[in-house]
């Protein structure tokens, strides 16, 4: 993988791509090269060693014999990566999405049943872009192999010069594993002079293009804010986005504070009240006594129950963009209890 990456990143490495014919590519060693292009299009190139000079006559040939035979896959399936036929519907599915196009629930059925892929899974968008301050493009098809192979649950596709990776968060290992994905994602693209944007995590396929979308602000607001870090999660930006944006083409769940979704899931799944909790707290100004009182229960049981909160979402309660987010979330979602209004504070 070293000698692919420093071989991508040489500038000689996409001056060869309009050759025809065996030719040389010399970087610390001598490398012969066959481009193999159908109808003008460049689909990519085979590369050979050349260890002595007094082969090369040989080792053309071989190339070109090489060459040949993957022309002919070449023409019969239409690509040089010849897939499962599952992993080539997920390849198709995801660049129509892309293109905006809007699944039906027929067309996600069929998915699930050659896949295995369904609405109740978790997902996550990433979109990969050469690092900016390096004159370098991106080798999709070499990428989309290394992140097919790296992370089980991936699909990448070529979107207009741009890698785009849809993550199947539930194969890969739930969301448990996320920390697991973000640390091996930032050796990736580290590695290989790259940034990420990735959006939030997700549930169905039906709104990708929102997903997408959200990946790509990812990666404007980051560049803005923390341009020395090599990937951006939409959720560290969210309050950015409102601010600048507002709602925008999103719905309220996808750009809320997120410890306010992972409260109500764990609500509807421990039957605890930890999202009404927490909403009174907001509007009662912050006032845990009168809060309490709201809720009917005692102020010791309040706070037993903000610090069980604090610890489930993960939040810092002291710090004013949190309790901005949250303010503004609030507001957005539905409100936990008919008939309560809820006045903003900070």
């Amino acid at each position: 993988p070293e000698v692919m990456e420093d071989m991508i990143s040489n500038p000689r490495h996409r001056d060869l791509e309009t050759k025809e014919g065996v030719c040389t590519l010399e970087m610390d060693s001598t490398y012969l090269v066959y481009n193999l292009i159908d109808n003008g299009e460049y689909h990519g190139r085979l590369i050979l060693g050349q260890p002595r000079q007094n082969y090369l006559a040989r080792n053309s040939r071989i190339l070109e014999k090489l060459a040949y035979f993957t022309t002919i896959l070449l023409h019969r399936y239409g690509s040089l990566r010849v897939g499962s036929a599952a992993q080539n519907t997920l390849h198709s599915f995801f660049s129509d999405s892309l293109k905006g196009t809007v699944p039906s629930s027929q067309e996600i059925g069929e998915l699930e049943q050659s896949t295995g892929w369904t609405e109740s899974q978790n997902y996550l968008i990433a979109v990969f872009l050469p690092e900016h301050r390096l004159k370098k493009e991106l080798y999709p098809p070499y990428l989309i192999s290394q992140m097919e192979e790296r992370w089980k649950g991936a699909c990448a596709v070529d979107n207009q010069g741009t890698v785009v990776l849809l993550e199947n968060l539930s194969v890969y290992g739930g969301l448990k594993k996320l920390d697991d994905f973000y640390q091996s994602l930032a050796y990736l693209v580290r590695d290989g002079l790259m940034i990420a944007g990735c959006s939030r995590p997700f549930t169905g396929l039906q709104e990708l293009p929102q997903y997408f979308r959200q990946a790509q602000l990812s990666i404007e607001f980051g560049q803005k804010k923390d341009s020395t870090r090599w990937y951006f999660r939409f959720d560290d930006y969210g309050l950015d986005y409102l601010i600048q944006y507002g709602l925008g083409s999103f719905k309220p769940e996808q750009v809320c504070h997120p410890a306010l979704l992972k409260l109500r899931d764990h609500d509807q799944e421990k039957n605890t009240s930890y999202y009404l909790t927490l909403y009174t707290f907001f509007r009662e100004r912050y006032n845990m006594s009168r809060a309490a009182e709201k809720l009917y229960i005692h102020r010791s049981t309040f706070i037993n129950r903000m610090e069980r909160i604090e610890e489930i979402a993960n939040l810092d309660l002291e710090d004013f963009n949190t309790r901005l987010y949250l303010g503004i979330s609030f507001h957005l979602l539905k409100e936990p209890e008919s008939g309560m209004q809820f006045p903003f504070y900070l």
